[in-house]
């Protein structure tokens, strides 16, 4: 009997031992067959496998480029199932949308090009839709040249190692962003950060800090717009401990919107930030929620203002109200009393305080104005269906520091006669609505 049963054990080890082995072997083999795989067609399916060169739907060990072939841009590639790759980029002004289904990237995804046709602009992107947790998964995620990732639906995407939004790209819409890295940074943003009325909460989940105004220091956070009604406007949270550095962006959060940072440590608006507080005062107070605020640039109310957090108002720092203007401490505010303020008929009311002010201006008053404080300009998209159009941003003269971490492979010629026309042209074939009429 205990032979037998030593006889037993021996053959269930031997059969577990063969399926491991068989197992090691398929998945070697699918990695020795991985390929490249490149999207051929206009408009389609994901799982469609006559529309990918060479033929077949890209497998977890393969590659998939959407853009690099000659003719195909500005067009959609639509999810119709759950994918997972090794690696993902999307190029020369297409779209991919995961239509609710997950999408997981073993490697890195990279997000690039915008092509124009007379005034509309197709901006590659990635449009993730909730409907999965996670929705999308990637190791590194990398936005260049007008790249664009919008999250709709409370979409859930998970970052393993970096996110990083460069110079003119954005990084929008309404969901949850979970930072996992562990290295120096997790999020580092050049461009646009600009959520909906719907919300945009990013997580820091481990030791890589989150660096809102990257490697120019010259970010813009936008919280400028609300839904037509006003019942909704743009909020952002952040939550996790300190800031990677101080941040020396932009803040543009119009009257209903909030800034929650929540952050154990705090954070500082360094002496090259700009905060503007602005909108119609029936949408309500623009808010500033969350951990220590130290402020050391300007900040500009010109609208009903809250600070709802500990604050430490620095003496080089510049605050201006507006004549419309009030700006509220709700929390334990320190103002230097060499802090350079002007206050235009507006008010600035410190806890304790009673709710009405004279209007009065302290020394060393610098009026500071958002027409006066040079900015950087947006693309060309206007308010998308459903929100207001808010106010340009200034003109800043572009930056030579390019955001360069990623090589985009180029145009590759399908077989076949070409017919595509120039870039210069305005007859390029146009299959989903452009920029300027897609909602956020």
């Amino acid at each position: 009997m205990i032979r037998r049963d030593e006889t037993k054990m021996a053959s269930i080890a031997m059969h577990r031992f063969a399926c491991i082995a068989l197992s090691v072997l398929v998945l070697n083999s699918n990695y020795a067959l991985a390929a490249n795989k490149s999207w051929n067609g206009n408009t389609g399916v994901w799982s469609d496998s006559f529309l990918w060169t060479p033929g077949g739907v890209p497998q977890m060990a393969d590659n998939a480029y959407i853009g690099n072939l000659n003719n195909v841009e500005n067009h959609d590639v639509n999810v119709d199932q759950n994918v997972v790759v090794a690696g993902l980029e999307i190029t020369d002004g297409m779209q991919l949308n995961t239509n609710g289904h997950r999408v997981f990237v073993l490697g890195d995804v990279t997000v690039s090009g915008m092509n124009s046709v007379g005034n509309d602009d197709y901006p590659s992107t990635i449009l993730i839709e909730g409907g999965s947790d996670p929705d999308f998964d990637v190791d590194q995620l990398n936005l260049t040249d007008f790249g664009i990732v919008r999250l709709t639906d409370q979409a859930i995407l998970d970052v393993d190692e970096r996110l990083t939004v460069c110079d003119n790209c954005q990084l929008r819409g309404s969901g949850v962003i979970n930072l996992n890295g562990n290295a120096a940074r997790a999020l580092v943003v050049d461009g646009y950060l600009d959520p909906s009325s719907d919300g945009m909460v990013i997580n820091q989940l481990g030791t890589a800090l989150i660096d809102l105004d990257g490697d120019l220091g010259d970010s813009t956070i936008a919280l400028n717009s609300t839904t037509l009604d006003g019942s909704a406007t743009d909020n952002l949270t952040i939550n996790g401990t300190v800031l990677h550095d101080e941040f020396n962006g932009n803040i543009m959060m119009v009257g209903g919107g909030f800034l929650n940072m929540n952050l154990s440590g705090g954070w500082t608006a360094g002496t090259g930030s700009f905060i503007s507080l602005f909108g119609p005062e029936q949408l309500g107070a623009a808010e500033i929620r969350g951990g220590h605020f130290t402020l050391e640039g300007t900040l500009s109310a010109s609208t009903d203002s809250a600070i709802i957090a500990p604050t430490t108002i620095q003496p080089d720092a510049e605050v201006f109200v507006a004549s419309d203007g009030l700006l509220r401490f709700q929390n334990a505010a320190t103002v230097s009393t060499s802090t350079r303020t002007s206050i235009s008929s507006g008010r600035r009311r410190l806890p304790g305080e009673p709710s009405r002010r004279q209007a009065r201006t302290l020394p060393k008053a610098l009026p500071i104005s958002m027409a006066s404080r040079p900015g950087r300009a947006r693309s060309r998209s206007t308010a998308s269906p459903g929100r207001t159009a808010t106010p340009p941003f200034p003109a800043r003269p572009s930056s030579t520091a390019a955001c360069s971490i990623s090589t985009v492979f180029p145009k590759v010629r399908r077989p076949g006669p070409s017919t595509a026309p120039s870039r210069s042209t305005s007859t390029k074939s146009k299959a989903r609505p452009a920029i300027a009429s897609t909602a956020k």
